[in-house]
């Protein structure tokens, strides 16, 4: 009996570190930044980084639909090392409204949490967004989560998106990934 429970506790163990065996390190400025990925999403072209910004995105393969969830991460440095205490809600704002100008529908909800030891403006969203599939534009109803936040003079939007008819099973995934990100 202890064999099958000793056993049972492996595979477990096993199947939750295949799910979530992806840790990242990068390098911002000065600063090094980790954020663990979802078995399966892989690096995406992303923007050639600044001095200012930086912003990196990660995706599993598409869905015959040619859907796929989304985590993207971007990094901003605070012209005057962030002391500015409106420097945070000002980068918030600029973060969601980035999202916002391509959707239509648009819903939102704005909470709090944390992350870390750090207090991070929490949005859930859903819009509809226009996307060109084999030639043909369609709406495709979307929803997503973004924590955004600044810590020592970098500002940080954390951001995971998917097709609604999916959101329910990807996005825990991904605001879980969201909430692995940490600053050194």
């Amino acid at each position: 009996m202890r064999s099958r429970s000793l056993l049972a506790l492996t595979i477990t163990v096993l199947t939750a570190l295949a799910v979530w065996a992806q840790p990242t390190i990068r390098t911002f400025g000065d600063r090094d930044w980790a954020i663990e990925l979802p078995a399966g999403y892989k690096y995406e072209k992303s923007a050639k980084p600044t001095n200012e910004s930086m912003t990196v995105a990660w995706a599993p393969e598409a869905r015959t639909d040619k859907t796929r969830p989304i985590l993207q991460v971007t990094l901003y440095n605070a012209a005057d090392g962030g002391r500015s205490e409106k420097f945070a809600p000002a980068f918030a704002q600029s973060a969601i409204d980035g999202v916002k100008k391509h959707r239509t529908d648009w819903k939102l909800e704005t909470t709090t949490a944390r992350l870390g030891e750090l207090t991070v403006t929490r949005y859930a969203w859903s819009g509809v967004a226009k996307a060109t599939v084999a030639g043909v534009t369609v709406s495709i109803p979307e929803r997503g989560v973004m924590l955004v936040g600044a810590d020592r003079g970098l500002g940080f939007a954390l951001h995971a998106q998917d097709a609604a008819k999916y959101a329910d099973q990807t996005l825990p995934a991904g605001e879980k990934a969201l909430r692995s990100f940490r600053l050194d």
